[in-house]
């Protein structure tokens, strides 16, 4: 329920604060008081957008607040409009989106006036009320829970095919990828030494003279440097007369023993360089060849040689895909088979709650003064989240006329009042905290009247309600009464507001039944009405 409701700034309302009651809240006042203002003030607290417009005259922001109680939960809400067209939404003191008010305000009121109605008018929320009345909405969450299984099963198998489906269009391609690289039979690093011995191919004249002429110059002209390095050693020996001198020698002894060594292998390299001429073409030919293959799978040997294990997993990978799908595709047969029986079970048992809430329905629009037929057309559809049906509700409001959609027969005045049979039915199973009723007794007086008020009476044993009302009869029944006026003050007119009791209630209920002429007769009326209502 809401406790308080505090406006400012909102239209002609310059700053007021209401306490509700729980149970049934009614609101009087002349047509122009400001009533439908106090609504309009509510909704948006409820998520509803607001109207810069509607910001006072005088004023850059309008400010509405609202305390809510919800079990031992209190939640408060405040909307500030400016004039920027901004609005501010602030949840227990934190900001928040209004997307997010709207959401909490589906819990909190269900507003209803003679023109909102799109509730009843969207055939998309009958199974809901249906649903509601039966207490079907756990079995029906069960359904949606098993409609998501299925389909995240059939997606999953749908993206396992399609990856199958590509591999096949790819096999051919991948066979003959892992064949030429397989037929390659690279090494790592194969082509940095190949890139070695190109370089020494294309040198190689160049080099086999350089080393012809190292040979000749150390070991075989005369005076080569190893008899001249030779003899240099033979006539130190003659003058070794110190250590220093002995070291020296020493070592170039060192110097004539390695080039000793070095001349067989000097040699050898020399004759090796007698290659086959072809080999630089060899050599030339597979360094083209493992670039073409580096173009087309990698950078590198390595990544090349990485790239061909890919490709064979995922051609060999194919298999295990299908067992998968296979595997898959029983989950998904015996997920729809629980499906199926879930839908069926809770189209069964809303066939069983239909025709109760048609014949409550109808006695309750009799109470109302509506000689009415009324059907739940159910009808089947493919399974979705809310399960196997669809419904939409017919009426005749006249005897011998065929059922019809509401929207089609329906009038404003009717539309409230088979709404209020409904809220009337539903009042102890509905989610939200409240209803108001923006002046549905509108085309309605006398026992009619008396009769709605004591439905929204009912109701107001199981949730709070709030009716803004021009009939005396309704008026009477209400657990809270408050009168809406207008006053000027310091030239300014404005809405204030005051709960009535005892004799100020007497005098309201009289002017609603004479007008502004109160007479003896029209205040022993009104004690009547009050007497007839309990209070």
């Amino acid at each position: 329920m809401i406790g308080k409701l505090r406006i400012k700034n909102y239209a002609i309302i310059d700053e007021l604060e209401i306490e509700f009651g729980k149970g049934f809240n009614v609101f009087t006042g002349e047509t122009g008081a400001g009533k439908s203002i106090i609504i309009g003030a509510l909704s948006l607290l409820l998520g509803e957008k607001g109207d810069p417009d509607m910001i006072r005259s005088g004023a850059d922001e309008a400010e509405v607040e609202g305390v809510f109680e919800k079990g031992d939960e209190t939640l408060t809400i405040k909307r500030i409009l400016s004039r920027k067209g901004k609005s501010t939404v602030l949840i227990n003191g934190k900001k928040s989106s209004l997307r997010e008010l709207k959401e909490k305000g589906k819990y909190l009121f269900d507003i209803h006036g003679q023109h909102e109605h799109q509730l009843l008018l969207s055939e998309d929320t009958h199974l809901d009320f249906l649903d509601a009345y039966g207490e079907l909405f756990p079995l029906r969450e069960r359904v949606g829970e098993k409609v998501r299984e299925v389909k995240n099963l059939k997606e999953r198998i749908e993206n396992l095919k399609e990856k199958v489906r590509l591999l096949e269009e790819k096999e051919e391609l991948y066979r003959f990828q892992v064949d030429e690289i397989e037929k390659a039979n690279l090494t790592p690093g194969e082509d940095e030494e190949l890139e070695r011995e190109k370089e020494k191919l294309e040198n190689l004249e160049r080099i086999r003279e350089k080393v012809s002429l190292a040979l000749e110059e150390i070991y075989e002209r005369d005076g080569s440097t190893l008899e001249v390095l030779g003899r240099t050693v033979k006539e130190l020996e003659d003058v070794l007369v110190d250590e220093e001198l002995r070291e020296i020698k020493n070592r170039m002894e060192e110097a004539l023993s390695i080039l000793e060594d070095l001349q067989s292998p000097l040699a050898g390299y020399l004759s090796s360089l007698d290659t086959d001429p072809a080999r630089l073409d060899e050599v030339m030919e597979r360094l083209e060849l493992i670039e073409r293959l580096k173009k087309k799978y990698g950078s590198t040997i390595e990544e090349i040689l990485a790239y061909k294990e890919k490709v064979k997993n995922e051609v060999f990978n194919k298999e295990e895909i299908e067992e998968e799908i296979k595997k898959l595709e029983k989950e998904l047969r015996d997920k729809e088979r629980e499906l199926e029986e879930l839908a069926e079970e809770l189209s069964q048992k809303r066939k069983k709650v239909k025709e109760k809430l048609e014949r409550e329905i109808e006695e309750e629009l009799k109470g109302l003064g509506m000689r009415a037929e009324f059907e739940i057309e159910m009808k089947n559809q493919p399974i979705d989240e809310r399960g196997k049906d669809t419904a939409r509700f017919l009426i005749s409001t006249n005897p011998g006329e065929p059922l019809k959609p509401l929207r089609k027969v329906a009038s404003g005045g009717e539309l409230s009042r088979i709404m209020l049979a409904i809220k009337t039915i539903l009042s102890g199973i509905d989610r939200v905290l409240g209803v108001v009723f923006d002046e549905i007794d509108a085309g309605i007086g006398g026992r009619i009247g008396e009769a709605v008020g004591r439905r929204m009476k009912r109701i107001g044993r199981e949730r709070q309600v709030i009716c803004i009302t021009h009939l005396p009869q309704i008026a009477a029944l209400g657990d809270h009464h408050f009168v809406v006026y207008k006053k000027e003050e310091k030239g300014r007119v404005v809405t204030r507001i005051k709960k009535l009791e005892g004799d100020e209630r007497i005098r309201e209920i009289a002017r609603m039944l004479t007008g502004e002429k109160i007479t003896e007769s029209a205040i022993e009326h009104a004690k009547t009405l009050l007497r007839g209502s309990g209070i």
